[in-house]
This record gives structure tokens, C-alpha cells and sequence, in this order.
């Protein structure tokens, strides 16, 4: 999910206990559709899920 607090394009992940964490686009050297493309990819594979 992304969000954009107080203007700052951030990217919200949520934990599998119901807690968010938010992830300054900004603090990484990324864009951010392609940083969340990335994190989005990295959990897939961390779960054992392969796209069709």
C-alpha cells in the first residue's frame, strides 16, 4: 500500500500481527513504484508464491 503522510511518499507495509510499518520512499535510492514493485516481489517469494 503507499501513502503520502504530510506529503512524503512513503510505503506502508502490514504485519502479519495487524501492525503497519511505513517505509520513506525517499530513504531509499528508488523510484517508488519500482521500490514497492520490489518489496511486493521479495514477500511473494518469502511466502512461496510464484505468479501464474
Amino acid at each position: 500500500m503507499a501513502a503520502s503522510p504530510r506529503g512524503i511518499d512513503c510505503l506502508v507495509l502490514r504485519l502479519s500481527d495487524g501492525r503497519t510499518t511505513t517505509i520513506p520512499v525517499s530513504a531509499v535510492a528508488a523510484d517508488r513504484d519500482d521500490f514497492a514493485r520490489d518489496v511486493r516481489d521479495h514477500a511473494r517469494r518469502g511466502e512461496g508464491l510464484r505468479p501464474l
